[in-house]
């Protein structure tokens, strides 16, 4: 199908969705929060980590924005008579009547074109049609495609039971997603509860997506997932958490596991969320960030202590106005107001851009990240798209994630030749990556174990981007 837009001219926005969980085996990588990408598929991780947001840097001094950092806000507002389960026209991917464009074309959306957002997991990925449904593929061992199967599958399987879907959050252990004007709904592992119920009151993995339970007065604007627990973030600027006791930040030792939600009464006027596998982040309006959870591999930017535990939002050293946010597997970069990149975690494979492989306790400079529109961080890569459209990358490369005409890994960023200028979103898993070019259609290079990109053997490495299509 030929999408082409009849809006000549256009510059489309870029995504600024961060990698929630990034790819150890067996672990989530989608990632959340700053003007940073996420996991393609999103997010939205990010924990990153959810559609895709606004390219310009926030501005910590102004109101909560309308739609989450790792949610997607297309270049167009979408039209409702561009909404629908098929397209039969050759344009309309921009969402809109435009020009000689009717009803009758945009009887839905345009296939890839209609893409609004991308999700990327460890081995896989989730994208979100221009109709709000939502497409998953790759491993679905821990029942990460939320289908109802648990069989690789290279092509695109529409997740059961979800209409009007606004945001996903993919990962190896599951993925949420938020759908049906608000609700939450989980899929996956529910280990210490991370789905919404009580362990021993459904399977330990639901192959389909299940409700979580928040009060009706809510309003949910980004989820973010990790192995064992997950956070909202409501339109209020709250947070809710729920699943493993010391990453629900909710209360000091001893930690209480509960599948229940439960608001962080310590966090208020918050305008992302970002989170790793066993950790989450928050950026407030003020510009202070306050990190949670497990305190392995210098997670959470910061030294814990009785006063300050590791289960409580803490603030990260060094940093009183960040103007964003994003985490990947066990790690967090965030950009202060001159647009510098700070990052600190774990760094084994160079991924923070640091020049160096030691893992950071608390925030270092990554000056050749500087000004980067956007970032997407994951356990061992991280690419930032500049200004002028150029993708640099670093970390691991034995799958060719670098792009760079080797298999060398590199601790310095790197030009990325793979990636192409004009795309919107930009997302990494363990070991391949996906983005939404300018035409909003789904490419993706790597490692296509397994099944992540297309039907060929599990062993292939594709290191020419291939399209992803949807049903």
């Amino acid at each position: 199908m030929n999408c082409v837009s009849r809006e000549a001219g256009l510059a489309p926005r870029r995504s600024v969705l961060w990698l929630l969980w990034v790819g150890l085996a067996a672990g989530p990588v989608s990632g959340c929060g700053l003007l940073f990408d996420q996991n393609l598929g999103r997010q939205e991780s990010s924990s990153l980590t959810t559609e895709v947001s606004d390219s310009q840097t926030p501005d910590a001094n102004q109101p909560l924005p309308e739609t989450p950092n790792n949610a997607v806000d297309p270049a167009r507002p979408i039209d409702e008579a561009c909404l629908g389960p098929a397209c039969e026209a050759d344009h309309c991917f921009n969402g809109v009547l435009d020009g000689d464009e009717t009803e009758a074309d945009c009887g839905g959306a345009c296939g890839p074109c209609g893409v609004r957002f991308l999700s990327v997991a460890q081995f896989g990925a989730c994208a979100i049609h221009q109709s709000r449904q939502l497409f998953c593929w790759g491993s679905a061992e821990h029942g990460g495609r939320g289908d109802g199967s648990i069989e690789p599958m290279a092509a695109p399987t529409r997740v059961l039971g979800l209409e009007g879907v606004t945001h996903v959050d993919a990962g190896n252990y599951g993925g949420c997603a938020v759908a049906h004007g608000g609700e939450v709904w989980c899929w996956g592992r529910n280990d210490y509860g991370a789905l919404g119920y009580a362990p021993n009151d459904g399977p330990s993995t639901a192959l389909e997506p299940h409700r979580v339970e928040l009060p009706s007065e809510v309003e949910i604007r980004q989820v973010v997932r990790g192995y064992e627990h997950a956070c909202v973030l409501s339109a209020a600027g709250e947070v809710w958490c729920w699943g493993r006791g010391i990453m629900r930040g909710v209360a000091p030792p001893p930690y209480t596991d509960s599948h229940l939600p439960a608001r962080v009464v310590s966090l208020e006027n918050i305008r992302s969320i970002a989170a790793g596998i066993r950790h989450t982040c928050a950026l407030r309006s003020d510009g202070a960030v306050l990190c949670w959870g497990e305190p392995n591999h210098d997670v959470l930017g910061r030294q814990t202590s009785s006063e300050s535990p590791a289960g409580m939002p803490g603030r990260v050293l060094g940093f009183d106005a960040a103007t964003q946010l994003g985490c990947g597997y066990r790690n967090c970069c965030i950009t202060d107001p001159a647009g510098q990149v700070w990052c600190w975690g774990e760094n084994s494979t160079g991924a923070l851009g640091l020049g160096h492989s030691e893992a950071a306790l608390e925030p270092q400079r990554s000056p050749s990240f500087d000004g980067a529109v956007s970032l997407t961080i994951s356990v061992a890569n991280a690419c930032a798209v500049m200004a002028n459209d150029e993708v640099w990358c670093a970390g691991r490369n034995n799958s060719s994630l670098l792009a760079n005409g080797t298999f060398d890994d590199s601790y310095v960023p790197v030009l990325n030749s793979a990636v192409t200028r004009g795309s919107v979103q930009l997302g990494l898993g363990a070991q391949h990556a996906c983005f939404l070019d300018a035409a909003r259609a789904i490419v993706c290079w790597g490692s296509n174990d397994p099944h992540l990109q297309r039907a060929s053997p599990v062993s292939l490495t594709f290191h020419v981007p291939s399209p992803i299509a949807l049903p």
